[in-house]
């Protein structure tokens, strides 16, 4: 899987599809989850062919492939041309992303959030963080477990 983000990254180093900004110098371009991905990013015709035979080369290299089943296009309100165009392309559905989806269990919308919203993930870190018995611990012994907590804020 890292060849595969190693393959997008490049396309998107080299313009052929643009990540999603996200603020101050933050684009993301895609996310990785054990064997799931989440493309995110302006897509136009050519950055969807562009994708596919990046795909199609993983593919014929690990002989992993798409679950057609599960794998799912969200968009935006956009040309229905294009939408079709690509679901012809990969062989998969497509839906509007109006009222978010659902990835790894949580609910993604596509703007709207408040922070009250983000408090049962704030209190789910803090719980974790709670556990643990920092009176056994050195300062690098407490440093290390926090450190990965955060990191992982991303992928949980």
């Amino acid at each position: 899987m890292d060849r595969l983000s190693l393959h997008i990254n490049k396309e998107v180093l080299d313009g052929k599809f643009q990540a999603l900004h996200m603020g101050n110098d933050i684009k993301i371009s895609h996310s990785f989850f054990v064997d799931d991905v989440l493309i995110m990013g302006m897509l136009n015709l050519f950055a969807w062919l562009t994708l596919f035979h990046v795909f199609t080369k993983f593919a014929k290299a690990t002989g992993l492939h798409m679950n057609l089943q599960k794998s799912i296009v969200y968009h935006g309100i956009c040309d229905m041309e294009a939408v079709a165009y690509i679901k012809s392309l990969f062989g998969i559905d497509a839906e509007q992303r109006m009222c978010g989806m659902k990835y790894l269990g949580h609910h993604i919308k596509p703007c709207g959030y408040r922070i009250i919203k983000w408090q049962c993930l704030v209190d789910s870190f803090y719980k974790r963080i709670s556990r643990w018995e920092f009176r056994c611990l050195s300062l690098g012994g407490r440093i290390i477990p926090i450190q990965y907590v955060l990191t992982q804020l991303g992928v949980y």
